[in-house]
């Protein structure tokens, strides 16, 4: 191997993994970092071909899983790693940018959501309390880092039982959660890329975004349904639904400002 051929594919995965590293180690102030943590993938994404994509996304991997554990190299997948893996997939395929992130996006939830399911045996009300212990066990990770930043155990115990609700409620809406969060990452970093890499991502100007007008009907519907359901899957389901939807208007709302001010 060449390094100065890689030399760019190494390096992104240093700064890759570290950031996203900084995270258990500074909770506040890390995990701000961490949210461009997958910025260097996109730029080998953007400049290198799809077999440095993959090598950048492996060494990314192993430096996580060697440095944090299995534990955070999942969690650096889930988040990070393979969002923005398919989304080159589908972007090199000349889709459109935001069709490439509603693929991506859509199909990490579906998949966590499948496997989910899987280890639940497929109920909804199992899958629920899978996940809310899933995510009450990495709330009580960070408050063990909290702990040791000084705060007294009484309120350490107050926020544990605070987030064990939080759990509860996240767990049902995590689908719209994770279409938030994808969204923000790419909307994030894709610019930060288009600057270091001086490579213009096709049709990428969120000036010009409209959303597509079906969600202002998913919108009316879903909204009268949480009035009028009472709760049960399908009203989390419905609950879900208008999340995405207001959060479709919330971008609107910024390309809007966005092209004012220019």
């Amino acid at each position: 191997m060449n390094f100065l051929e890689y030399r760019a594919t190494i390096f992104g995965a240093v700064i890759g993994s570290i950031l996203y590293l900084l995270s258990s180690i500074m909770p506040l102030v890390g995990g701000i970092l961490s949210f461009f943590s997958p910025a260097p993938l996109g730029y080998i994404g953007l400049t290198e071909n799809r077999a440095k994509l993959f090598l950048c996304l492996l060494l990314t991997s192993l430096l996580i899983f060697f440095a944090g554990g299995k534990v955070s190299l999942i969690l650096y997948l889930i988040q990070y790693g393979a969002p923005f893996y398919l989304f080159f997939e589908f972007y090199n395929k000349n889709f459109e940018i935001g069709k490439s992130i509603f693929l991506s996006s859509t199909i990490l939830i579906l998949l966590f959501i499948l496997v989910a399911s899987f280890y639940a045996n497929f109920n909804f009300s199992h899958v629920a309390e899978y996940l809310t212990r899933f995510l009450n066990a990495n709330f009580q990770l960070v408050l063990k880092s909290y702990k040791k930043l000084g705060l007294s155990k009484e309120e350490i115990t107050q926020m544990s039982a605070n987030l064990k609700h939080l759990s509860f409620v996240l767990a049902r809406v995590i689908p719209s959660l994770m279409f938030m969060f994808y969204s923000s990452i790419f909307l994030v970093n894709l610019p930060i890329v288009e600057r270091f890499s001086k490579i213009k991502i096709k049709n990428f100007d969120f000036k010009n975004y409209k959303y597509p007008f079906i969600f202002v009907w998913l919108f009316i519907f879903s909204g009268f349904g949480i009035f009028f359901l009472q709760k049960n899957i399908f009203w989390w389901l419905l609950l879900n639904i208008f999340i995405i939807s207001s959060f479709i208007f919330l971008l609107q709302g910024f390309s809007v400002v966005e092209c004012w001010f220019d």
